[in-house]
């Protein structure tokens, strides 16, 4: 396949959502928080190599290798567990261009840290930002589905009668993910605290 040739397939929200719940459901027949390292690794055969100073040296936290073999990670955020939320997306978000992207990222042969530029410049803007907007999305619905959100608001509200300051922080620490993520979330699925309905 030539570089003129490259494209990202047009995926629809509805079918990243309707991908996400099948991975889900082969991969993870538990309750959230979804252990993403673990599936990457028990089921996955994905190992890590975590690189020195990755996303200062490259603008990027993870890569996923086209052999699906490896996923490159910046090192800081994969031992210090204070990153691990954001680790949790990474994970998913590289584990989304498998999902959706498998014969694109295939063609563009990428191996290891070297690669990463010859990545980039083998895209264009619009080849990238559609990826990248699509492996989120796929992120975001892997580790917060939509039904397990529903439900656990719900339950949340009923067992304080209204929404508890603590809203965020119980879904943050339901979900495994950053506050950034819950919000993202809550956002796409119309879900607003301040009001009395809460979209629910």
């Amino acid at each position: 396949m030539s570089d003129s040739e490259l494209k990202v397939p047009n995926y629809s929200a509805q079918e990243i959502a309707k991908k996400a719940a099948e991975f889900r459901q082969r991969y993870w027949d538990k309750s959230s928080p979804i252990d993403i390292l673990k599936i990457c690794e028990m089921k996955l055969h994905i190992d890590f190599i975590p690189i020195p100073n990755l996303e200062a040296l490259c603008r990027v936290t993870s890569l996923i290798t086209s052999d699906w073999k490896y996923i490159l990670i910046d090192q800081r955020q994969y031992v210090d567990e204070a990153y691990d939320s954001r680790t949790n997306f990474s994970v998913a978000h590289e584990i989304g261009h498998l999902a959706l992207h498998r014969e694109f990222h295939e063609s563009l042969r990428i191996e290891g840290i070297e690669d990463i530029y010859k990545h980039y410049s083998r895209m264009s803007d619009v080849e990238y930002q559609t990826a990248e907007r699509q492996a989120h999305a796929f992120a975001g619905r892997v580790l917060v589905p939509r039904s397990e959100l529903m439900q656990f608001i719900q339950a949340m509200v009923k067992k304080h009668h209204g929404v508890p300051k603590d809203a965020k922080k119980q879904l943050v620490n339901k979900f495994g993910v950053s506050e950034d993520v819950i919000l993202r979330r809550l956002q796409y699925e119309k879900i607003d605290f301040d009001t009395p309905e809460l979209g629910l």
